[in-house]
C-alpha cells in the first residue's frame, strides 16, 4: 500500500481530509503536524501487531521512513497496514476526542484479534481414562 493511500485512509478515519468536499490546507487546524506524526504512529501500530503474533520479536514488519514520499510502497500485509491506520488515527485524536479515540482503538483491537486468531490453532489430544473405566477406554 502506498504512503499516499495510508495517509489518506488515516486522515479519513479522523475526518480531516476534506471539508464539504474541498481539500483541507495543511496549514489549517495544525494538519501539517498531524500529517508528520502519521508515519511514526503507523510504524508503532505495525510493531504492536508483530508483537501480538510473536512476543519474542522475531517477526519484523516493513516500516515507513520518517518522511516517506507519496509513492513509497509499504510491503507489510494490507490487513496489518489498515489496522495500523486505525491505531494511528486513534492517537491523533486522543487529546481532542476521547470517544473517537476509544472507537478507533476498539476497531484496532478487533482487527488485531482477527489477525492474531489466524495464527492460533486448537489441538486436541486423547486422554486415557485411568479412573475406574477399565483402563482401556479413551476419552476425548
Amino acid at each position: 500500500m502506498t504512503y499516499a493511500r495510508i495517509r489518506r485512509f488515516t486522515l479519513e478515519l479522523i475526518n480531516r481530509q476534506s471539508i464539504a468536499g474541498e481539500a483541507v490546507s495543511p496549514a489549517y487546524n495544525q494538519q501539517s503536524d498531524i500529517i508528520s506524526r502519521i508515519p511514526n504512529l503507523v510504524n508503532t501500530g505495525l510493531s504492536q501487531i508483530a508483537l501480538s503474533l510473536d512476543p519474542f520479536g522475531h517477526v519484523s514488519p516493513d516500516t515507513l521512513p520518517d518522511d516517506p514520499g507519496d509513492n513509497y510502497d509499504l510491503s507489510a500485509p494490507e490487513n496489518w497496514t489498515r489496522a495500523a491506520c486505525y491505531y494511528a488515527a486513534a492517537y491523533l485524536v486522543a487529546d481532542e476526542n476521547e470517544f473517537l479515540y476509544a472507537a478507533l482503538m476498539n476497531e484496532f483491537e478487533t482487527l488485531l484479534t482477527r489477525i492474531s486468531a489466524r495464527r492460533i490453532r486448537a489441538e486436541y489430544t486423547e486422554t486415557r481414562a485411568d479412573y475406574g473405566f477399565g483402563g482401556s477406554e479413551w476419552l476425548l
